[in-house]
């Protein structure tokens, strides 16, 4: 009956369904633009992890949810991994979903931990306006190490895969997810053999109705054991046998991540602890001049490498503290110089006074190379510098 008084009609009725479908339907659309406005359009390629990344919204007739993934170049080399579901559907989601992505990003440039970055992200999430929950889970990977280390808040664990060896859950601690207010995380580290995959995901990929989602995780293993030329052929094959279908009602994020066979003779890392003495810095730059030989860098290069080498070292042994580690890495395309010290003192560049002794040097190895930074390091510290080999600014 209509606010008049006057019954409606089977076309009145008709008309108003048709109305609110497509009311429905705009609603979505805007909700899928702004998801898939803030997405990766381009998800970044690291030079030492192949990545592969899908989102799929659920079927016709659904509201879009909040799942997210992203990929984030960090310092020396090293990646950020996030796979992430913000609870709730529609454009509100979305938004949220963009407000968390951004947070992220912001906070990994300041190479915090995984556990220490959910920690923030979990008291942003506390602060949203309406109560949310949002489960979540951050790595970081280390190609000079080759170790993967993850936090998650209350996420699915992810799937590694080995040559020649079954599928297996990566097993971790879960912390609550986000917006409980616990704020307290663990981290769990996994190191990777080389053609290793991890498959990060959300639960729409293996959740159904009535269906128990042990089953579902069990599935995407039995589908990643599977050969595959390439990571994009893994992910087609995934979502064929688990993506949206009718029925389901769930949007999916899917992250591949697999660390390739890599030529021994183009990549390699090398380590020298520092001795303390006035002999210091020389032995370092000699024992970097033969690295630089056997590895066959340009003189250009190599020499900006030893100005680099010399600086770094130097303000370790001056403002640092023991034991003082160098550590050299030579990629396809580019060459990472790290010196680690135990001091949590960070070095910031300041702008030097001309009656200032100091204060210059890091202007200097800012000026010699593409990236450089400073991150935690257990109790202590790294520098690090990146330089390409191909050019020298």
């Amino acid at each position: 009956m209509c606010s008049d008084g006057h019954e409606l009609g089977i076309s009145d009725t008709e008309a108003i369904e048709a109305a609110r479908a497509e009311a429905f339907s705009l609603l979505r659309a805007e909700a899928l633009t702004l998801q898939r406005s803030i997405l990766p359009e381009d998800t970044f390629q690291p030079e030492e992890l192949e990545v592969c990344a899908r989102y799929l919204p659920g079927v016709e007739g659904t509201e879009v949810g909040g799942d997210w993934y992203d990929v984030i170049p960090l310092g020396a080399g090293r990646v950020g991994l996030v796979i992430g579901d913000v609870m709730g559907r529609g454009v509100r989601a979305a938004a949220v979903m963009g407000q968390l992505r951004t947070a992220i990003r912001a906070y990994s440039r300041l190479d915090i931990p995984p556990a220490e970055l959910l920690g923030l992200l979990d008291g942003l999430v506390a602060e949203l306006k309406d109560e949310q929950i949002v489960t979540c889970m951050y790595a970081v990977f280390d190609p000079a190490t080759k170790v993967m280390t993850l936090a998650s808040a209350g996420h699915l664990p992810p799937i590694l895969v080995r040559p020649d060896r079954p599928a297996i859950l990566v097993p971790s601690k879960v912390g609550a997810p986000l917006g409980v207010g616990l704020g307290v995380f663990t981290e769990h580290q996994i190191s990777l053999e080389p053609g290793a995959l991890l498959a990060f995901y959300t639960d729409g990929l293996v959740e159904r109705r009535g269906v128990d989602i042990d089953a579902g995780i069990t599935a995407c293993m039995g589908v990643l054991e599977q050969p595959a030329d390439d990571l994009d052929q893994w992910c087609e094959a995934v979502l064929g046998r688990l993506g949206p279908s009718d029925g389901q009602d769930d949007d999916v994020a899917l992250l591949l991540v697999r660390l390739p066979c890599t030529d021994a003779a183009i990549d390699g890392v090398e380590r020298m602890e520092v001795p303390r003495g006035i002999r210091s810095v020389r032995h370092a730059r000699r024992w970097c001049l033969g690295l630089f030989l056997r590895w066959h860098l340009s003189r250009e290069v190599a020499d900006a490498a030893r100005l680099v080498v010399n600086e770094l070292v130097s303000n370790a042994l001056l403002h640092g503290r023991g034991p003082i580690e160098l550590v050299l890495r030579r990629t396809a395309t580019m060459l990472y110089v790290e010196v680690f010290d135990a001091s949590g003192h960070m070095p910031r560049r300041r702008l030097a006074s001309t009656d200032d002794e100091g204060g210059r040097g890091l202007h200097l190895v800012a000026s010699l190379s593409q990236r450089w930074g400073v991150r935690p390091a257990g109790d202590g510290k790294s520098v690090w510098v990146a330089m390409s080999l191909s050019h020298v600014p």
